[in-house]
């Protein structure tokens, strides 16, 4: 039996599992059955059964592949041990496999097309909603994810994360001397209660042509970075906006997880 248990970050939420392992005959080799009880509370419990069981299922999964790799490992050494007693095998540490969380959010998106939409700020998406310009049966909240956040410096490239907010993007120091153009239109993007919750990945997502950082995106060259379940890819501002409000070439179960462009000081 294996006990683990955890915080959010900041402080908003708290998980415990229980993992137990039972060996069974399974014929000539010994299967392995692991039972997990996941407990999650707080405002992570929000993202949904589907969600969670999916993060949880590759999890175990990993823990199942690195267990029998250990197992496989000891047997090997076992059997070297007893034919060299002089020598010693030497462990190789396989990293694991992170768990891509917009990737996993993409798969209900995937499932269950039109009839769904990603909600991260909601400053373009809810004033649409509550005029009835659209309508979508199933909203999938990513704005608690953290992944999508942040602002580096990467090489000769600027990276801003797509749920990273207007009101950081505005004020954050490095934005400021290396991508001067986006600090300088961030106010005219509303007041600061919207720039509070409003994100960069939704402007661009919703790519109305009034709006401004798509505007910067082109004159930058841009690159968005999309992600799904069936992968990732780069997508080149003047390929990524067409004409027309809410009409970028995104396909409908990507979600864009980041924009960079070359550092600019002008």
């Amino acid at each position: 039996m294996i006990k683990a248990s955890g915080k959010e970050t900041r402080g908003r939420g708290n998980a415990a599992a229980v993992v137990n392992a039972e060996l069974k005959e399974n014929g000539d080799t010994t299967a392995c059955l692991l039972t997990t009880d996941l407990t999650i509370s707080g405002k992570a419990a929000q993202f949904g059964r589907g969600v969670l069981a999916d993060v949880a299922t590759k999890f175990i999964g990993q823990f199942a592949d690195r267990l029998e790799a250990d197992v496989l490992s000891a047997s090997s050494a076992s059997a070297v041990a007893a034919s060299e007693p002089a020598s010693t095998p030497a462990r190789t540490e396989t990293p694991a496999e992170s768990v891509d969380l917009l990737a996993v959010v993409a798969e209900p998106l995937a499932e269950l097309g039109e009839d769904a939409k990603i909600l991260a700020g909601g400053q373009s998406l809810v004033p649409m909603l509550s005029l009835r310009l659209a309508f979508f049966d199933h909203l999938i909240d990513i704005s608690r994810l953290a992944e999508p956040k942040g602002i580096e410096r990467r090489g000769d490239a600027f990276w801003i994360g797509a749920g990273t907010t207007d009101a950081t993007v505005g004020t954050d120091p490095q934005v400021g001397t290396m991508v001067p153009l986006l600090t300088r239109v961030t106010p005219f993007v509303g007041h600061f209660q919207i720039c509070n919750r409003g994100t960069l990945g939704g402007s661009m997502a919703h790519a109305d042509p009034a709006a401004e950082y798509p505007t910067v995106a082109l004159a930058l060259d841009a690159t968005m970075e999309a992600v799904s379940p069936h992968g990732r890819r780069d997508i080149a501002a003047a390929d990524f906006f067409t004409e027309g409000i809410v009409n970028a070439v995104h396909r409908a179960a990507e979600l864009i997880r980041s924009a960079t462009s070359a550092a600019s000081r002008g």
